[in-house]
């Protein structure tokens, strides 16, 4: 008996996410690590308007891969 791997969703419409987002998925990878080199990591400004894009970057990210 094969291994069964556990999904949500779907099957057919993952498939054809899959299929439709091909290269974004073979990339998401290279903008992970972008994104980690961005806003992993601890913020060391003093000032208030950096430290308010930066925090605003965060939450656009999350929300990013929230979707």
């Amino acid at each position: 008996m094969g291994e069964q791997v556990a999904g949500v969703g779907v099957r057919e419409e993952q498939t054809n996410f899959i299929e439709r987002h091909r290269l974004f998925l073979e990339r998401s990878p290279n903008l992970q690590k972008a994104l980690d080199a961005a806003f992993v990591r601890q913020f060391s400004g003093s000032d208030l308007t950096d430290r308010a894009v930066f925090m605003l970057g965060r939450l656009c990210v999350e929300d990013f891969m929230a979707a």
